[in-house]
């Protein structure tokens, strides 16, 4: 079983139970980060409030394995640990296709409202 596949196995069984433990107690999320941060675990930038409101807005979320996405590469052994080294056309291919609309649709759309030829 590769990485990737431990990480899902992992998260497909985490999630449901963070999510029950989370609306049973709305501030488990500020405690940990709490505990985390008073030993010295957790570094940020965001207030206590934006991170209360990220994982509000994270247990909105419908969250899918299917839509998990490889970054395109190959592991190769270094001295000391692995490296991962991105096949960087292929990611900016996957960006592409994943956030790219074409303009053509929308200039289209501009020129029949402009009613231009």
């Amino acid at each position: 079983m590769d990485r990737l596949s431990r990480q899902e196995q992992y998260f497909e069984k985490f999630i449901p139970k963070a999510e029950k433990a989370v609306k049973r107690n709305v501030f488990l999320g500020i405690d940990i980060c709490n505990k985390l941060d008073k030993k010295g675990m957790m570094y940020t930038d965001m207030s206590m409030s934006e991170i209360s409101y990220v994982i509000s807005e994270v247990l909105k979320c419908d969250f899918s394995f299917d839509e998990i996405k490889a970054i395109p590469g190959k592991i190769k052994y270094g001295k000391q640990y692995e490296e991962y080294h991105v096949d960087f056309e292929k990611l900016r291919q996957m960006v592409m296709d994943a956030f790219y609309e074409k303009i053509k649709y929308y200039i289209k759309n501009i020129k029949n409202t402009l009613q231009i030829k």
